[in-house]
Order: C-alpha cells, then structure tokens, then sequence
C-alpha cells in the first residue's frame, strides 16, 4: 500500500480541523415594485407606485413592530413624504421562518384627487423618485421613474378624431407608436390559461433552467365595442388587429397598426374602447441596495393607454368609463 503525499496529508488535516462554516441567516427582505402610468382619454392621468415587501426571521418575536415600517418617497424636486403600511399581514412560523407582508401605495389621480395620497403634482414628473424602506431598523434604499413611451393616433376622413367623439357611417383608423408591436397579447396574462402555462412551461425548458422567463417587454393591444348607457362590452375579433392570431391562444410574436373599422361597423351610442399597454420587468437586484439581510427585489413598469370613444355623442360630456368594464 503506497502512503500519501505529504502535500495531501497536510490537506486531509486542514479539512479536518477547520471550524464548520456558519450557517447562513434566513432573514431576508423580499421587494416587489409595481410602476403605474395610466392615461385615459389624455384628459386624466393616474400614476402610482405600489410595494409588496416580505420580511422573514427565524424568530417570531424578530417580527414585533414590524408593521411600524415606513416608506420615504422623494420626488425630483426634494418634496418627500413618508407613508406607514396601507395593509399588512403575519403568517407564524413554518418550517424555518416566520414571515410579515407589508403594502405600500403612492398614488396621484388627476381625475380623482381623493384618491391621492400625496401632493398636487408630486408625481407628475418622470423621475428619479427615490425609495426609501426602513423595516425593522433596516434599510433599502432605491429609486424609479416613470415613462411616456406609447402613443396613438386616431383618425376619421384622414382628419384626427375630435375630443373623443366618432362619426357614425364614418371609417376609423387607430395607429399606435411604436407601429410594430411585440410580444403582443389580446388578454392579460393568466396563469390558469391552459394554452398560456403550456407556452411558458416549453419556452422555460427551452431555456435550459425550467424556470418561467419572464418577456420583457411585452404589449396588449384590446379593442372592445359598447353602448354608452352600459352594459357588458364585447371583445372585437382579434384576427382583425393580431397578425398570426390562433384561436385559444392570447399571444402573437409581434402585430402592426392601424386597426380599421369599416363605416357601417358602429353606430349612434355604441363606445369604441382601445386598450394599449406595454410592460417593462426590470432585472432583478439591480434598484435597492442597503444593510437589510438577504435584500433582493423586482420592479415592474406598466404604462397603459386607454380610449373610450362615443359615438354622435352631442352633449359635449367627458365619456365615463364605469360601466365599460375597464379593470
């Protein structure tokens, strides 16, 4: 029997005397961002900024005033404010950790001011806004910015349509900007679509690490027909506006504008309702940093674009949209 090297002797005794690494904390501060940046009619605008944060700790007791978290907002021009938690919740511990969920809402609604909770116009510009989250004695510390990046044109007899108000036995062409769009989707994302979850199951094996890759980023593009009294919308047919539309499947590689409408197609009452929206998701980890244990987070950006469009609608009234079954 041969004997070892001294060099990997030496190794072996290393290995063996050396302390045991220690284990590592399961503290962590999980931050989810959603960016809002809505536009209905070009006439009210609705910006918000929405934060789920999930802190962990393998002692319960870690979690005590955890719901006394603040929430500094800094816009451009210095003006602050500091907002406590809109909604929170704790769960005791399982298996390791015990966790609390923490929501946070900044929002300006120029149509609705008493849905805002901050000052006239703090939202209103583009950015940076910066983010700052003290939980339990921890900081994360980041900014956001919005952005104005959809556009759409419409038009009847090649002239743009008037404050919002269509010409029955008139033909109307919608172009957005950019013109080509995709991925582009005429439902929102669901989960519990079956063609949908196929989809993301193949593009994620396809990927190599079975994990759903999100796109990014992607389009809706929605056109529905109502009538201006109320009542339940209808989805125009897709094929008309999706290039490579197929049935039971809400996704096409990319579609090209204008979507047409023939002059006979509407008529006195009905309201023509164009959903346009594209959504950003931003790399991971790459907006907070700060001292808080196991910091990771994830930012969305939606910037959404709705027309109601009425129809010989001769009062000169702003179209409501309460009854079109906007979500």
């Amino acid at each position: 029997m041969k004997c070892m090297p001294a060099a990997l002797l030496l190794l072996c005794w290393l290995l063996a005397t050396a302390p045991a690494a220690a284990v590592p904390s399961a503290a962590q501060l999980e931050i989810n961002v959603r960016l809002l940046n809505l536009k209905v009619n070009d006439y009210a605008t609705r910006r918000q900024i929405r934060i789920n944060a999930q802190v962990a700790r393998e002692d319960e007791r870690e979690l005590l005033g955890v719901q006394d978290s603040r929430l500094t907002v800094t816009a451009p021009d210095g003006r602050s404010v500091v907002l406590e938690p809109e909604d929170w919740k704790f769960t005791p511990k399982r298996f390791k950790v015990a966790t609390a969920t923490l929501s946070f809402i900044v929002v300006e609604d120029t149509s609705s001011p008493s849905v805002s909770n901050v000052p006239e116009d703090f939202l209103l510009e583009d950015g940076p806004f910066r983010l700052q989250l003290k939980v339990l004695g921890e900081l994360a510390t980041g900014s956001v910015s919005f952005a104005d990046r959809l556009e759409v044109q419409l038009l009847q007899d090649e002239e743009p349509v008037d404050n919002y108000i269509l010409h029955s036995g008139t033909q109307l062409r919608i172009y957005t900007e950019p013109r080509t769009i995709g991925p582009v989707y005429y439902k929102r994302q669901d989960l519990t679509n079956f063609a949908f979850s196929m989809a993301s199951m193949e593009q994620a094996m396809q990927g190599g690490d079975y994990h759903y890759i999100p796109e990014t980023p992607t389009y809706l593009l929605q056109v529905r027909i109502g009538r201006a009294e109320g009542g339940r919308t209808i989805l125009l047919d897709p094929s008309r506006y999706i290039d490579g539309y197929q049935p039971h499947m809400i996704r096409s590689d990319q579609t090209t504008t204008p979507i047409s409408f023939h002059s006979d197609e509407f008529r006195t009452g009905d309201v023509v309702v164009l959903d346009f929206e594209r959504k950003d998701v931003l790399d991971p980890d790459t907006v907070f940093s700060g001292n808080a244990r196991g910091l990771t987070s994830g930012v969305v950006h939606h910037e959404r674009l709705i027309y109601a469009l009425h129809t010989d609608l001769d009062n000169g009234a702003d179209p409501g949209l309460e009854a079109l079954g906007i979500d």
